[in-house]
């Protein structure tokens, strides 16, 4: 997956926050699981049940044994 500059800053720690808009789920799922790799604390914001779903579903395949 290409991650922007961004988003490998904020990964390195280079950036203090970073905030994702028009991004697929799935980009959105990686990176909050990127972070909880390392030990931080992620919020992921849906708008609806169904996309709150879809983004439990991918968080579980982006880390598999841990769960979301």
């Amino acid at each position: 997956m290409h991650l922007t500059k961004e988003i490998l800053d904020f990964l390195q720690g280079k950036s203090r926050d970073l905030r994702i808009f028009k991004s697929g789920a799935a980009s959105r799922a990686y990176v909050a699981e990127a972070l909880r790799s390392q030990g931080q604390n992620v919020v992921v914001v849906t708008p609806s049940r169904t996309e709150l779903a879809e983004m439990r579903s991918l968080l579980g395949l982006c880390s598999p044994g841990k769960g979301a």
